[in-house]
């Protein structure tokens, strides 16, 4: 009965005594119908609606389901006039769900650079990130990165306190299984971490701490493993990941596919390393970073060609 009962709503919205609250149930129900009976819903009718809790329901079941450009562009209409907050985050999670028309995610990112200075939020940073990687700009990125410099210093200071716990949780494991050349690598960004909450970090402590990484990691590695021509060999590999990766990340005006691939050779270093020595959480956890890092990469590429074909193919104006 769900094709019955998607027909029921449609007349009830003929209806202009139907209760507000009854019609907000009923959509909601919709989230639960599957994708060939939710289409019928006729939401061009809902979004057409001025009741923000209609309009909130409204863009919930349209989240569950494949919409339109046209059902997409309309939210992005109510977005531009929205004055309520609850509606308004509705929205943002809307867009950083779904597949968004390429023109649409264009038109998007041209409202959030209208309105990124005056007011910005996490949900809207999130959907910066969705953008870069769909539109294949680096300068969304540079963005959402600016944001991140100019952002509240109590969260940015929890973010790298807990860093901070991960790299010292990953020393003792290192310790306590001998893996001399990994554990010298977590020591040292616990100690550039701990100068970051302390607000004493720059571009020269920087410098410092990846020499002091690759020069600690090479002697103690050499040093403690002279019995082992392998285990030397091994041990090299997170001095490398750990010096490739800070030296990248310094560099001026990188682009986001070098800090792509440079993560991408960190975790396979990384995973080597803890395959040889029987570190299978580390094996597995860099296995995974890796992939999701390899599908970004692809996905990159495939938008930024998807993107050049389409400003090919549009008529030049004459």
């Amino acid at each position: 009965y769900r094709d019955t009962f998607i027909q029921a709503i449609n007349k009830l919205l003929e209806d202009v005594k139907i209760s507000t609250d009854l019609l907000v149930s009923l959509i909601e129900m919709c989230r639960y119908c599957p994708n060939d009976a939710v289409i019928k819903l006729s939401f061009t009718q809902l979004l057409n609606r001025s009741d923000e809790q209609i309009l909130q329901s409204t863009i919930n079941v349209l989240r569950e389901t494949k919409s339109l450009k046209i059902q997409q562009k309309k939210i992005l209409k109510i977005l531009k006039e929205c004055k309520d907050d609850d509606l308004e985050g509705c929205i943002w999670d809307y867009f950083i769900s779904v597949q968004l028309d390429i023109d649409v995610a264009k038109k998007l990112w041209e409202f959030i650079q209208e309105n990124l200075k005056a007011n910005h939020s996490n949900k809207i940073i999130m959907c910066m990130c969705k953008l870069s990687s769909q539109l294949s700009d680096d300068s969304i990125f540079e963005e959402w990165y600016a944001l991140w410099l100019e952002g509240d210093e109590k969260k940015k200071r929890d973010i790298v306190l807990t860093q901070t716990g991960n790299h010292a949780i990953s020393l003792i494991g290192q310790c306590l299984l001998g893996q001399v050349s990994g554990a010298v690598q977590d020591g040292v960004s616990v100690i550039r971490n701990i100068f970051i909450v302390c607000n004493k970090n720059n571009k020269y402590w920087n410098i410092f701490f990846i020499v002091l990484g690759v020069v600690l990691g090479t002697i103690l590695n050499v040093v403690l493993q002279l019995d082992s021509p392998m285990m030397i060999a091994l041990g090299f590999l997170p001095v490398f990941a750990a010096f490739q990766y800070s030296i990248i990340i310094l560099l001026p005006n990188v682009k986001v596919p070098w800090i792509k691939a440079s993560m991408a050779c960190s975790c396979v270093c990384w995973t080597v390393y803890g395959l040889f020595l029987k570190n299978y959480s580390m094996a597995l956890t860099n296995s995974i970073i890796f992939i999701a890092t390899i599908i970004a990469l692809i996905q990159y590429f495939v938008g930024k060609n998807k993107a050049s074909t389409v400003d090919e193919e549009q008529p030049s104006e004459e």
